[in-house]
């Protein structure tokens, strides 16, 4: 017999979780918009929407801006898909060649789970404007370790599959070498992301570290502590 002053917690569905935010998610060839962002961007109202970075390399480009236009399907346009039902308000993009282009884009898609292919969009709606950062997300994966370039980077080492170290530097070839032939480790893999600023490397080092500790209930292996706390980032 359960007691009646028992106490009972109702059960929140993570996949959910803050989907009133506005948000886009990352498929294998588009970009779907929420209902939340539908309306926000008043998209039933155009035709196209124009996706612009921050940066003329998109490679490089650490945001992400979308507008709303009547301009057709040009080079600089991409035709808004609207459900044939009624009911729903989201929308999505066909834009391959964008996500193809932009590597942060392209290692979303990898996800397999929706929400980690989610990223919510910022609404500045005294602008009218409606962004998104792109995060460090280790786009750039190899196991040719012998030709890693001399760049700054947050980095992830993994030894057949397993993530063994996260760390920042200002030379990734050199720091790997010297976790090979000094600190003797073995590991046959390297996933990382290029960041020119020191802030910006110690701030998602720290996150990263922080997250793994949070899921894994403890560092990777050859990780001793957190990282840099408190620092702020330049460019996000």
């Amino acid at each position: 017999m359960i007691k009646n002053n028992k106490k009972w917690y109702a059960y929140e569905r993570q996949s959910h979780f803050s989907l009133d935010k506005p948000s886009i998610t990352i498929a294998a060839n588009c970009i779907f918009f929420n209902s939340a962002l539908v309306k926000k961007m008043g998209l039933k109202n155009f035709k196209s929407i124009r996706i612009e970075f921050d940066d003329q390399d998109p490679s490089k480009a650490t945001a992400i801006r979308l507008v709303g236009n009547n301009d057709g399907s040009d080079m600089f346009n991409f035709t808004i898909r609207h459900p044939k039902s009624e009911r729903s308000l989201r929308a999505n993009i066909a834009c391959m060649t964008v996500i193809r282009e932009c590597p942060r884009l392209s290692k979303l898609q990898d996800n397999k789970k929706k929400s980690e292919r989610r990223v919510f969009v910022d609404v500045d709606e005294k602008n009218n404007l409606f962004s998104f950062s792109l995060i460090p997300n280790f786009e750039y994966k190899t196991k040719n370790l012998g030709k890693l370039d001399t760049i700054p980077a947050i980095y992830k080492i993994f030894n057949n599959g397993e993530l063994i170290y996260i760390g920042e530097t200002k030379n990734l070839k050199a720091r790997t070498a010297h976790h090979r032939l000094v600190d003797k480790w073995t590991f046959n893999e390297i996933g990382y992301s290029i960041l020119e600023s020191n802030k910006d490397r110690l701030y998602w080092e720290n996150d990263y570290l922080e997250k793994f500790e949070k899921e894994n209930g403890s560092l990777p292996i050859h990780n001793n502590n957190r990282g840099h706390k408190n620092v702020v980032p330049i460019n996000y």
